[in-house]
């Protein structure tokens, strides 16, 4: 409610109070005077109903000035924030996206998080980001957890959401997710799990980035080989929240997989302007590609062939060889 409404809003109150008190004044004043007998319109009796209703109007009156400027006090002390995120204590509310693709909004307690904070004054999270209370005595909320990202000014998550709701809604979902651990779990764990948020992030990025290509092509089966990387991808959760080899995952997410989408990227390129029966290696170096990440993740897959991984690095570095020599060239 802003400033002008909350004036409104008042006075009607007052008005109406007012109306109130003065038919509940007149209903007093009457019976009195059918009780006692006494003329209702009698100088005293009259005298006497103006003064208790001025005094009353009064006291009326000043209690809605303080409401109103308390209401202005508020409103400058905790703005209003966009969209309908709530503020409330001991909570954080965040918007992500199910599974069927609709945005759903979700609350979370902070009990864990804050008996953290309490005791440590700081939380290193995701995207290299600091969490922390604007004071510690503060109960936490959207307002007083702050958060500092390197090489920037701290601010809270309030005017984070403001200025980025997509990372807000990324930090949250991992506090999220980390909010049932004890505080004992989080000082001895903590790392690895924003090891794993990290490269959850990561895959569901690399997800996002191979659909849109999915769509840049009329390739049946290039849309295949999109569509298995990006089941990959989803299968390698559970091997992430399980504590797989998460190191040379991160390799595959940040060099093989990149690897391929632009490769994807040269190919779809060559199709719409070129057409690719102008150049068939194209696809064909495209198809070997896709047959070197699914053995990447294969190998991530079954503990015994994690030896193969590094063996599939002379295959990439060939590939990345030729990509580079189709750029220089």
């Amino acid at each position: 409610m802003d400033n002008e409404n909350s004036f409104y809003t008042i006075m009607r109150g007052v008005f109406a109070g007012c109306g109130v008190l003065f038919v509940l004044l007149l209903a007093l004043f009457l019976l009195t005077s059918l009780t006692t007998g006494q003329s209702l319109f009698a100088p005293e009796i009259v005298q006497l109903f103006v003064t208790l209703f001025q005094i009353s109007t009064a006291v009326f009156g000043g209690l809605a000035v303080f409401m109103l400027f308390l209401a202005v006090f508020t409103k400058k002390k905790n703005p209003a924030l966009p969209g309908s995120m709530v503020v409330k204590d001991n909570v954080l509310k965040y918007e992500y996206i199910d599974e069927n693709g609709r945005k759903k909004k979700k609350t979370f307690s902070l009990k864990n998080i804050d008996a953290y904070l309490n005791e440590r004054g700081s939380m290193d999270i995701i995207l290299d980001a600091v969490l922390s209370k604007n004071d510690p005595k503060e109960k936490p909320n959207i307002r007083s957890l702050m958060i500092q990202f390197p090489k920037k000014e701290k601010k809270s998550l309030a005017i984070l959401y403001k200025e980025d709701p997509d990372t807000y809604n990324r930090i949250a979902s991992f506090l999220d997710r980390i909010s049932v651990k004890d505080v004992r779990d989080l000082q001895d764990h903590l790392p690895r799990y924003v090891h794993q948020q990290d490269l959850l992030d990561q895959g569901e990025d690399l997800v996002r980035e191979l659909k849109r290509r999915r769509m840049a092509t009329d390739d049946s089966e290039v849309k295949a080989g999109i569509d298995a990387v990006n089941d990959r991808i989803s299968e390698m959760k559970t091997l992430i929240l399980e504590g797989g080899n998460n190191d040379k995952l991160r390799k595959l997410y940040s060099y093989y997989v990149p690897m391929l989408t632009e490769i994807i990227d040269n190919f779809v390129t060559i199709e719409s302007h070129e057409g690719i029966e102008n150049d068939p290696k194209a696809k064909e170096k495209l198809m070997q590609t896709f047959d070197l990440i699914g053995a990447a993740f294969e190998t991530l897959r079954d503990k015994q062939k994690e030896d193969e991984f590094d063996q599939l690095e002379a295959t990439a570095q060939t590939i990345e060889a030729l990509l580079k020599q189709e750029k220089n060239g």
